[in-house]
């Protein structure tokens, strides 16, 4: 893990008290802890990347004309794996990525104009960045939820 991560997560545990409890179901083996904290990333979630800064970086696979918007896992190969999300959108005029970006700023429980589309804005292969202050807040847990069901 690189340091400035590292130093991060640190930081968070050591902020801990019994009201704000830390840990999470996908990375409670690696941090040692059994409780949950929404707001750090999880290091099971092979489709985010945090940089040095603490940017997040989220790979995506949409699938337009669903019937309601959803995640239905992770896609890809080992090394290449993507978010899929099927949309209820349609891709015409970029209301696919708003739709997307609404739907993960919702489901994070952070502000859409937090969430750029860095990547992929005619594709169903998209990649979406998260400031650091942004990834520091995000509801990360519900995105799990979301994604194991």
């Amino acid at each position: 893990m690189k340091p400035d991560i590292e130093r991060c997560r640190a930081f968070l545990l050591s902020s801990s008290s019994p009201d704000k409890p830390l840990g999470c179901p996908v990375w409670t083996a690696h941090l040692g802890h059994s409780h949950m904290n929404p707001h750090l990333p999880p290091d099971g979630l092979p489709c985010l990347r945090l940089d040095k800064h603490g940017d997040a970086w989220l790979e995506v696979l949409v699938v337009p004309h669903a019937s309601r918007t959803h995640a239905t896992g992770i896609h890809g190969a080992p090394g290449r794996e993507a978010l899929r999300i099927r949309l209820k959108a349609v891709p015409v005029d970029g209301k696919a990525n708003q739709a997307l970006i609404k739907w993960l700023a919702g489901c994070l429980g952070i502000a859409p104009n937090a969430i750029t589309l860095s990547r992929g804005e005619t594709s169903r292969q998209k990649q979406l960045h998260l400031s650091a202050a942004a990834a520091a807040v995000a509801r990360w847990d519900k995105l799990v939820a979301e994604i194991t069901g």
